[in-house]
C-alpha cells in the first residue's frame, strides 16, 4: 500500500491513502525521497564492535549507495574482513560500478528494490547489477521471492523455477531464501528445491543445453 504525507509536526505525521491495503507487524517502510541519513548509525556501530568481538569476519552493508559508504564499514569493521554491498536502492542502482568495485561481493535484494524501481524493471537491473559483479569476479547473490508460493504451499509455481533457472544461467553465485524460511510454511521443502534446481542447472548448463536428447535423458533418468 502507499501513503501520501499532507502533514508533519512533532507528534507526527498525517497521510491519505493513495493504494489501499492492510499493514501488518514487522513491515518495511519505504521513503520516496532518501532521508539524510548517515551510512552507519550507533546501532550499526554496536553491532559491529560486538561482531568484532565474536570473531565475526564478514559484514554486509544494507542499502549501499556509494563506496564512501563501503569504506566507512570497512574502516569500522576488523581488518581483513569480507564485506559484502547489498544492492537494494534506486541510489545503490546508480552507483553499481564503483559499489561492485569496492565491495568483496555483492547481494541483489530484489524486494527491497522493487520499492524504489518500477517492477517491470527490476529484472533487467538484476541483469545489469549480476554482468557488473561477473565483470570485477566479485561472487554476486541474489535475494528474495525466488520460492515466495512456498511461504503459504509446499509447491512452487512454474514462474519460480524458470526465474530461478535464469537467474543461475546470468551468472550468480548463491540464492538466498528469506521469507520461504523463516516464515514458510515448509522451510526444509523450500531448501530442497533450490537445491534440486542448482543441481539440475549443474547438469545442464554446458554446450548440450537445448540438446533435446539430452533433456529427454535427464528427465527420464
Amino acid at each position: 500500500m502507499s501513503l501520501q504525507i499532507i502533514e508533519v509536526d512533532k507528534q507526527g505525521a498525517t497521510a491519505v491513502v493513495v493504494d489501499s491495503g492492510r499493514v501488518r507487524s514487522n513491515k518495511a517502510v519505504s521513503i520516496d525521497r532518501k532521508p539524510d541519513l548517515p551510512a552507519l548509525s550507533e546501532k550499526d556501530l554496536a553491532a559491529i564492535e560486538i561482531g568484532a568481538q565474536l570473531g565475526i569476519d564478514h559484514y554486509a552493508m544494507s542499502f549501499t549507495g556509494s563506496a564512501d559508504d563501503l569504506a566507512l564499514l570497512r574502516a569500522r569493521a576488523p581488518s581483513g574482513c569480507h564485506i559484502i554491498a547489498k544492492i537494494e536502492s534506486r541510489q545503490g542502482v546508480r552507483n553499481m560500478d564503483e559499489i561492485v568495485g569496492a565491495a568483496d561481493s555483492v547481494l541483489v535484494d530484489r524486494g527491497d528494490l522493487s520499492r524504489e524501481i518500477p517492477l517491470e524493471f527490476v529484472p533487467y537491473y538484476q541483469k545489469a547489477i549480476v554482468r557488473r559483479a561477473n565483470r570485477w569476479n566479485r561472487p554476486v547473490y541474489v535475494a528474495t521471492n525466488l520460492l515466495e508460493s512456498m511461504v503459504t504451499s509446499r509447491v512452487p509455481t512454474i514462474a519460480e523455477a524458470n526465474d530461478i533457472a535464469n537467474t543461475l544461467l546470468d551468472g550468480v553465485h548463491g540464492l538466498v531464501l528469506a521469507a520461504e524460511t523463516a516464515v514458510g510454511m515448509d522451510p526444509v521443502g523450500a531448501v530442497e528445491m533450490v537445491v534440486r534446481a542448482v543441481r539440475a542447472f549443474e547438469r545442464m548448463n554446458d554446450s548440450q543445453l537445448l540438446d533435446e536428447d539430452r533433456l529427454l535423458a535427464e528427465t527420464s533418468a
